[in-house]
């Protein structure tokens, strides 16, 4: 994860390249297939577009309790929260 990290700091605020070859093949294919489909769905974007797109999810608007989206905010996420939110996402999109 480190590794995937530092290569993803090395783009700033430019999008990612979506041909760029990251070193994913380390992880079995279950979890291959969910890194390409996020590579596939999200490397294009720039990072202000991602920002406002985790700005709407329940775990970010949680964390900042009532700050305005201009106020910077240094509060973690809730694990319990994400669990829930990605899992309720996942059952929504099964659907």
């Amino acid at each position: 994860m480190l590794t995937y990290q530092v290569m993803l700091n090395d783009y700033n605020d430019d999008t990612i390249d979506p041909e760029v070859k990251l070193r994913f093949n380390m992880f079995e294919t279950k979890v291959q297939y969910t890194l390409d489909e996020v590579k596939k769905t999200y490397f294009h974007l720039d990072t202000y577009i991602l920002e406002k797109l985790t700005q709407q999810e329940n775990p970010w608007i949680e964390a900042r309790c009532d700050l305005t989206s201009s106020e910077n905010c240094c509060n973690i996420l809730n694990n319990e929260t994400i669990k829930i939110y990605y899992k309720d996402l996942m059952i929504k999109n099964r659907s």
